[in-house]
């Protein structure tokens, strides 16, 4: 994790997803950075002291960072204990490329890092997991940090998707024959079977009465 200190107001101009890009890239190639907290508030009351308004903390995940970071030496490490309205071209970077040239600073610098990483190219916001306000007491000196503002969002899991079921097309009843016959056949069909039923209904007639006659000559021979 290194962090970027930065004024509010530049950061609060920027789309939600837009790349950060101050001045000192095109200037001096890189973004100027630290290594922890203690040793940003030691840069902030170095070079930044007397500048009014609100700054920001931003935490930054180097391994998410589109840009390649290199841990270097200040580009300067001992700077002016003071230094007058009017700019001097002695100023460091921090102070001149990215806060302007109204900036100045007035108290004794603190023991500085060995070595600043910096970030050569353009801070992409995914890299950004963090935003702390910097507390600042009445003279403008930097005593801390507040809350978190942004944290790293959470991924949501990708909703299961639900394979469909293939659509099935309704199965229609089987298409009655269609009769061919002609009226006059389909006539005789009819006729000849109720012939043959009509048949079939005599013989079962004659066979009862047979069994009647039969038993009727047995009742006579008795007598």
């Amino acid at each position: 994790m290194i962090l970027h200190l930065v004024l509010k107001s530049d950061w609060d101009k920027l789309a939600p997803m837009q790349h950060y890009v101050p001045e000192s890239i095109a200037k001096e190639g890189f973004i100027h950075c630290t290594a922890n907290q203690a040793g940003l508030l030691k840069v902030a009351n170095t070079f930044y002291r007397l500048i009014k308004g609100d700054f920001l903390l931003l935490e930054i995940d180097e391994t998410k960072l589109n840009a390649l970071v290199k841990w270097e030496a200040p580009a300067h490490p001992t700077p002016l204990p003071v230094v007058a309205a009017t700019v001097s071209n002695d100023l460091p970077p921090e102070v001149i490329n990215e806060l302007g040239e109204s900036s100045r600073v007035v108290s004794a610098p603190a023991e500085l890092p060995i070595q600043f990483p910096h970030i050569y190219g353009a801070l992409n916001r995914e890299a950004v997991v963090g935003i702390r306000p910097i507390l600042r007491a009445e003279d403008g000196t930097f005593v801390g940090y507040g809350e978190l503002l942004t944290k790293l969002p959470t991924v949501q899991p990708a909703p299961q998707m639900i394979e469909p079921k293939p659509f099935v097309t309704p199965s229609s009843p089987a298409p009655k024959p269609i009769d061919t016959r002609t009226p006059i056949v389909q006539a005789a069909e009819e006729l000849l079977d109720a012939t043959d039923g009509f048949s079939e209904e005599l013989k079962r007639l004659r066979g009862r009465v047979e069994a009647k006659m039969a038993l009727l000559d047995e009742e006579i021979a008795k007598l």
